[in-house]
């Protein structure tokens, strides 16, 4: 049955028992359950011949319905909200425990008393058959659904007449899942917000050959910083104090960060220089004679460096290489704990 949206009441009874129901967004109309009735979700994939790996959005009446307590939000996050919602993007987000989940504000006033009125966001996907186009109509919604979705509401043919942008937030930088609606303005919107990456904290790692111990340090550090939602807040170089250019990790370095997943492999050693020294916020060095190195060079500075104490591995087995790794992950872990407040 279709109903009118000023019979939105009788929606949300059927959502709260359980039941889909056919919405308008500005984008396309969709297709969705309440987020309290997830267990019988299965009626939509039932419903478009969709596969259940292509899991649902859920739309959203307020960015206050986000649980920052259990998802990563990183600065692009906060961005592209802020320049985009409402309206038609779908951000995929990270949580905590590496559940990602991708989330719609419609601009549609519809959509969003809906979501209002039911009290809790919507489980919802386009409402077409898989592989055929979305409805941008209730009429055409119909025809793909007929009686076997008990409420249509209408809202008129759709805005923007095709479906909203999906961007994966949960790596960066972004990776779009599909370009659809304002496609081109997320695109510049992200350009526009990498023009300012100077913005980014930059962290040194400071040894002597660049070959094993910052590598190590350098390779965990970004994974840390992208498990964390922060890659786009922290910029991590390496380099030695007595290196040349161009020279991979040893073997033993790269076999050490593989277990741990994480490729160092492509890695090439860099000479520290003095560009490098004073556009770091923060230099980790790794004894106190790489300290005195870099302050006899440069001891303006000196307020910017912290001593590891990392001993050199080259030269031993893979063993040693992994002690040192692990000793230099127990410090910097605890290192981050001011690295983040400050």
């Amino acid at each position: 049955m279709i109903v009118s949206g000023n019979q939105i009441h009788e929606v949300v009874q059927v959502l709260k028992e359980g039941k889909p129901v056919v919405f308008p967004t500005e984008t396309v109309y969709g297709i969705g359950i309440a987020l309290s009735q997830k267990k019988n979700s299965g009626v939509i994939f039932d419903l478009k011949g969709r596969e259940e790996n292509k899991p649902l959005s859920l739309h959203i009446a307020r960015v206050t319905s986000l649980d920052l307590k259990k998802i990563f939000f990183p600065r692009i996050v906060n961005f592209l909200i802020h320049r985009f919602w409402p309206g038609p993007l779908t951000l995929v987000i990270k949580s905590r425990d590496g559940e990602k989940t991708g989330y719609r504000f419609p601009s549609n006033l519809i959509a969003r008393q809906l979501i209002e009125e039911l009290g809790e966001p919507v489980l919802a996907t386009s409402a077409n058959l898989s592989g055929k186009d979305p409805a941008l109509t209730i009429e055409e919604a119909e025809r793909y659904f007929g009686d076997k979705v008990p409420l249509y509401l209408d809202g008129g043919k759709t805005e923007f007449q095709a479906a909203s942008t999906v961007l994966d937030l949960s790596q960066y930088p972004p990776n779009f899942i599909r370009e659809g609606s304002e496609a081109r303005k997320v695109r510049d919107a992200i350009q526009e917000f990498e023009a300012f990456l100077f913005m980014k904290k930059k962290i040194l790692l400071v040894c002597t050959g660049n070959t094993c111990r910052s590598p190590m340090a350098e390779g965990w550090l970004r994974r840390y910083f992208l498990d964390e939602g922060l890659a786009d807040s922290f910029e991590v170089i390496s380099c030695g104090t007595t290196a040349f250019s161009g020279v991979p990790p040893s073997e033993e370095a790269i076999e050490v960060m593989r277990e741990e997943g994480i490729d160092i492999s492509v890695k090439r050693s860099r000479p520290l220089n003095d560009e490098l020294l004073f556009q770091s916020d923060i230099i980790f060095v790794m004894t106190e004679a790489h300290k005195d190195y870099i302050l006899e060079r440069a001891p303006e500075v000196s307020g910017k460096i912290h001593i590891l104490d990392i001993p050199d591995p080259i030269g031993m087995e893979k063993e040693a290489y992994r002690r040192v790794f692990e000793a230099m992950k127990s410090k910097l872990t605890k290192e981050m704990a001011w690295v983040l407040k400050s």
